[in-house]
């Protein structure tokens, strides 16, 4: 049987798909390339039953069954199962060494169609002098997400930034500080601006890796997205500075005045303390002289009431006792007095020297 050009290239692009899939699917590849198309479009319908088959499994079997239509010269299916192809991966491009010419102008045809009618499309990039950039997105697809690859000219790899789609627009800070830099130098940016779907797959796309669209830069753009992006210089520390030194540490601060009350305040203190001094070796003197008269007066109690006996003329003992207690009740009290009179030199002096300091 003979294999024409269409079959070679298929089985090429098929064969280019690392996935394994169902054994429906790669008999109908079998066939097609051996242009049995009735019999390769029946195991892809039996292949979409499998639950093995995955999404690109699913692209496969619309892809393989648009080729089928088209080698049979079925061009309304054929451009049904395209748009299959397209709903799936809106992006999808067969690969143009692969793919026929005749049936790549067909499926460019119908992509050209499906995303005029149901397609996104990315308005132009504008950026302002903050490292923002905004992305109109209109049209009938929904796109819930806008990724931008950017990169300065010369670079050869791309950062990444991903920007919400909210009010038909895409908006976002291009935060790289290392990108605007070479950017500045450069007065422009590359971009590849990509939409994509809720489930992330790629819906949309303004420029590509190799030919990337080019954004003219300002310096003020340049300038403005540097500074938004440069983290703020450290605070320079603040110097410590010097307890403030006491009088006697000696300051350039002129001498105060003293006041007229100091040594009137000074003697009185002095005295005070005297006083308190006086009265507290009186109150010591009082009290050992009034106990040493109780004592007397004691033992001549006991004396005339167990020596002498009674009935004994004793009465020089009587006199001296008569004498002894008074004697001591007054030593005892006036050491009560004098005592007081030291509490209140005391707190009087020391009131004194306190009120002096202060002054």
């Amino acid at each position: 049987m003979r294999i024409n050009l269409a079959t070679v290239c298929l089985l090429l692009l098929c064969t280019s798909l690392a996935r394994a899939e169902p054994q429906s699917l790669a008999a109908a590849k079998n066939d097609y390339e051996h242009g049995d198309y009735l019999r390769a479009l029946a195991l892809l319908a039996e292949s979409q039953k499998s639950p093995e088959l995955t999404e690109d499994g699913v692209v496969q079997v619309h892809w393989l069954r648009g080729a089928c239509f088209h080698a049979l010269g079925k061009r309304g299916e054929a451009t049904k199962a395209f748009d299959a192809v397209l709903k799936l991966q809106p992006l999808f491009q067969p690969n143009p060494y692969e793919t026929p010419p005749d049936l790549r102008a067909l499926f460019k045809k119908q992509a050209d169609e499906f995303h005029r009618r149901f397609g996104v499309q990315l308005g132009q990039v504008e950026l302002d002098e903050g490292a923002n950039v905004r992305v109109t997105v209109t049209g009938a697809g929904k796109a819930t997400s806008v990724m931008v690859f950017a990169r300065s000219p010369g670079d050869t790899s791309y950062r990444k930034f991903e920007l919400p789609v909210a009010d038909a627009a895409a908006k976002g800070v291009l935060d790289d500080l290392q990108l605007w830099e070479r950017v500045a130098a450069a007065s422009a940016v590359e971009l590849v601006v990509e939409a994509r779907s809720a489930n992330g797959v790629p819906i949309a796309r303004s420029g590509d890796a190799l030919k990337p669209l080019s954004v003219p830069v300002t310096a003020a753009q340049a300038q403005g997205a540097i500074t938004l992006l440069k983290p703020p210089p450290m605070p320079n520390p603040e110097p410590l500075l010097p307890p403030p030194s006491s009088p006697e540490q000696g300051t350039d601060q002129a001498p105060s005045t003293p006041s007229p009350l100091r040594l009137p305040l000074l003697v009185a203190g002095a005295a005070g303390l005297v006083v308190a001094g006086a009265a507290g070796v009186g109150v010591v003197l009082a009290v050992v002289f009034g106990g040493a008269s109780g004592a007397l007066a004691g033992g001549i109690y006991y004396y005339a009431a167990n020596v002498v006996g009674a009935g004994r003329n004793y009465s020089s003992l009587q006199t001296a006792y008569t004498v002894a207690v008074p004697l001591a009740g007054v030593l005892l009290a006036g050491a009560a007095a004098l005592l007081l009179v030291g509490l209140a030199g005391a707190g009087a002096g020391g009131g004194a020297l306190v009120a002096r300091q202060t002054l």
